[in-house]
C-alpha cells in the first residue's frame, strides 16, 4: 500500500536476528536509539510485543517504538485522509 508514514525505528531486523529468535534468544533494546524514518510503502504490520510492532517496507522489517494497535490506527487514518 502506498502511504506516507513517519515512524520511530528502534531496530532493523536482519538475518542474524531471525536466527537468534529461532533458538530462543530475544533482541536486546537497551542500547538501541530510536531514529525517525519516513516510509512511503507499507507491506504489512505485525505485533512484536505489547509495546512494539513490526512494520515492513520495501522488503525490510522495522521494529518500531509504537504498539501494533497504535500504528494500525495511524495507517487507517492516513488511508482515510488520502481518499478524501
Amino acid at each position: 500500500m502506498n502511504i506516507t508514514l513517519v515512524v520511530k525505528v528502534i531496530h532493523i531486523v536482519c538475518e542474524e536476528d531471525v536466527d537468534r529468535q529461532e533458538i530462543g534468544i530475544g533482541l536486546d533494546f537497551s542500547k538501541e536509539i530510536s531514529e525517525e524514518y519516513t516510509l512511503y510503502t507499507i507491506d504489512y504490520t505485525k505485533r512484536y510485543d505489547n509495546k512494539r510492532a513490526i512494520i515492513s517496507s520495501a522488503g525490510l522489517d522495522f521494529i518500531i517504538d509504537e504498539s501494533y494497535d497504535s500504528v494500525n490506527a495511524r495507517i487507517e487514518e492516513r488511508k482515510t485522509f488520502s481518499f478524501n
